[in-house]
């Protein structure tokens, strides 16, 4: 995985969020596209569901490269892709950041 060339892609207010990163993640790591979805705001009651609903994933406990970590950030639901059983990359509204997964984040493989 080229850290770099996913530290280079530019946040555009109302144009790309953290779905939209991950979805250009798993297409260049995967060649595999992900249904284009929004993330659900903070007004959704059933976030997980929402994902669920869309994608076809099974839930882990210990995350491995190219799962998704999902989590909520200050109300907002949040998507990032897992580099390895500790980390996650992800857009934020300052960028793209690579940190630890965080404790209550759920951690799903995506399966195809």
């Amino acid at each position: 995985m080229d850290f770099l060339k996913y530290f280079t892609y530019k946040y555009k207010e109302n144009t790309n969020n953290c779905w939209e990163f991950v979805c250009y993640i798993y297409k260049n790591e995967h060649n595999y596209e992900l249904p284009k979805l929004p993330i659900a705001d903070s007004n959704s009651k059933e976030c997980t569901s929402y994902l669920k609903s869309n994608i076809n994933l099974k839930l882990k406990e210990t995350a491995k490269i190219g799962d998704l970590i999902h989590s909520m950030r200050d109300n907002f639901e949040h998507i990032g892709y897992a580099i390895n059983n500790k980390k996650y990359i992800h857009l934020s509204t300052i960028g793209v950041k690579v940190t630890n997964i965080p404790s209550s984040a759920l951690i799903y493989e995506v399966i195809r």
